[in-house]
C-alpha cells in the first residue's frame, strides 16, 4: 500500500512539472495566451482587408494588412520583431504550436456560431413585425 501511494505520489509530481515546464516560456517570447489571441486578430484583420477593404491604385493589401497588423503589436504591448521571435520559437515546440491554433480555432468556431445566432435572431425579429 506504501509502495503504490508512494509511485502514485511521484506520477503526480512529475505530470505537474511536465505542465508547469509546458507553461513556462524564456523572456522576450509572447505567452501562449497572448500569442494566440494575437493570431486571432491577425486573422481577422486579413479577412477584413480581404473582404470589406476597396483599394484604390495606391494601395496594396499588403499595407494595410501592416497597418492592421501594427495596430494588433500596439494593443497587445509587443510588435513585430517579438512576435515573429515568439512564432519561430513556437515552430519549435510543435505540440505548443497545435495547442495555440486548436484554441485559435475554437475560439473562431465560437465567433462564427456567436455571429450566425445574431443573424438569425435578427432575420426572424424582421419578419415578425409588431
Amino acid at each position: 500500500m506504501t509502495r503504490s501511494l508512494f509511485f502514485g505520489m511521484i506520477v503526480l509530481i512529475a505530470a505537474s512539472l511536465s505542465c508547469n515546464n509546458k507553461a513556462n516560456v524564456p523572456a522576450g517570447i509572447i505567452a501562449v495566451d497572448k500569442m494566440t489571441s494575437i493570431l486571432g486578430d491577425m486573422m481577422l484583420a486579413d479577412n477584413y482587408a480581404n473582404e470589406f477593404i476597396v483599394l484604390d491604385s495606391l494601395q496594396t493589401r499588403k499595407e494595410e494588412n501592416a497597418k492592421f497588423y501594427a495596430q494588433i503589436f500596439s494593443i497587445y504591448g509587443t510588435d513585430r520583431q517579438q512576435f515573429v521571435k515568439s512564432y519561430k520559437y513556437y515552430e519549435g515546440e510543435p505540440a505548443t504550436l497545435k495547442l495555440i491554433y486548436d484554441s485559435l480555432y475554437e475560439r473562431m468556431n465560437r465567433l462564427r456560431s456567436t455571429h450566425y445566432q445574431n443573424l438569425i435572431r435578427k432575420a426572424g425579429s424582421n419578419n415578425n413585425p409588431k
